[in-house]
């Protein structure tokens, strides 16, 4: 599949955010000395990795010419292996970020006759529907039963934002297994297949052979209307008493991921998008800068694995020899320090990668889903 910069750049973006993010939020703890680099980590770049990597995985499914449901079932398998490696066993049900790729790519590919404004039409529902649902359970049950309220940002808006207490907990047996896959995990369906249905139907509009829409400006355009709308509802829902996880004018919160974090989230995946479609695409672009891009979203994947291996398995180890495997977890050094350690690893990514390509990218991920999914 021939390189499009816009592609390689937002999903290199999404790569660095969530490094930047995973390296403060897993090592080190929340507090008052360090809160403006733990929210920025967390939520100024956090939570906006994962719905990044969803929107280009709708428009993924427009260019690729891969099989798509061979593909879709590593990925998902790929996804409860990670699970198992990284978090252990009793992870394998949390429905993290590749378990969710993979599902959305089965789904996308009975939805790929579909016209752009039947895909929007269903990104429009899905929400609707996961309000509805999450109506019919206590989802705060699985997350530690209550809201509090982000640090840093409260300092000006004090009830804009909130996380839930604890994360979440998966309960072994298949009323939840099922529930969690489809309404309260980390990633569930509803409502987080919007983004890609989003993304899918942006894709068919720009990347068709027959398209007849051509207009970055309207695509960015409707991005910032959305974000606008989105803190309006939030900043609207301050002054009144509702439930993030059922009501459509709430404040912003990724667990229960709240209807105005769905539209900033959405907004700021197609104003990204139309930016770099107008600046980044269609030229040659060959700036060390660019490169370094390219191999991030080449394997993009592969450094999804390689970053939690090396942000968990240390503090595990050191932790084992403590005598509580968990005694380092948040709690491994301050948010600074954090993220000097992520810059770090970005750093040397370059040359690795580099000589990892030259190699022809044997045993990656991605080489791996390649062979196997022909």
């Amino acid at each position: 599949m021939k390189r499009i910069n816009s592609i390689d750049t937002l999903r290199a973006l999404a790569i660095l955010f969530m490094i930047y993010c995973h390296f403060v939020i897993f090592l080190s703890p929340l507090n008052d000395q360090y809160k403006w680099p733990y929210f920025f980590a967390n939520h100024v770049i956090g939570d906006f990795a994962a719905p990044l990597f969803f929107f280009l995985v709708g428009i993924s499914q427009v260019i690729s010419k891969n099989p798509h449901l061979k593909k879709a079932f590593l990925i998902f398998l790929s996804g409860l292996i990670f699970s198992l490696i990284i978090r252990g066993p009793m992870a394998l049900a949390e429905w993290d970020t590749l378990t969710f790729i993979g599902t959305t790519m089965f789904i996308l590919h009975f939805l790929k006759s579909w016209k752009p404004i039947q895909l929007f039409l269903l990104a429009a529902l899905i929400p609707c529907l996961s309000l509805l649902l999450r109506g019919q359970i206590n989802y705060l049950s699985y997350w530690g039963d209550k809201l509090e309220f982000v640090p840093g940002i409260s300092d000006f808006f004090p009830t804009i934002l909130a996380d839930p207490s604890e994360e979440y907990k998966v309960l072994y047996n298949f009323k939840d297994v099922f529930i969690g896959f489809f309404l309260v995990g980390y990633f569930p369906v509803f409502p987080w297949l919007s983004i890609p249905l989003v993304g899918m139907g942006v894709g068919k509009l720009i990347f068709s052979p027959l398209k007849k829409f051509n207009s970055e400006f309207m695509i960015s355009f409707s991005g910032f209307i959305m974000i606008i709308v989105a803190c309006s509802l939030a900043y609207i829902a301050q002054f009144h008493s509702s439930d993030p996880a059922t009501s459509f004018v709430s404040i912003l919160t990724f667990y229960p991921q709240s209807f105005s974090m769905l539209i900033l989230q959405l907004g700021l995946c197609l104003f990204l998008f139309g930016l770099c479609r107008k600046f980044l695409d269609n030229k040659q672009l060959q700036s060390p800068w660019m490169i370094y891009l390219r191999l991030l979203s080449t394997f993009s994947l592969t450094i999804y694995f390689i970053h939690h291996m090396i942000v968990f398995w240390p503090i595990y180890i050191a932790g084992l020899l403590k005598g509580n495997i968990e005694y380092y977890y948040t709690n491994a050094m301050n948010s600074w320090m954090a993220l000097l350690c992520a810059t770090i690893l970005l750093a040397l990514l370059f040359p690795f990668l580099k000589f990892w390509q030259s190699k022809g990218n044997k045993y990656s991920l991605e080489w791996i889903l390649k062979h196997f999914s022909a």
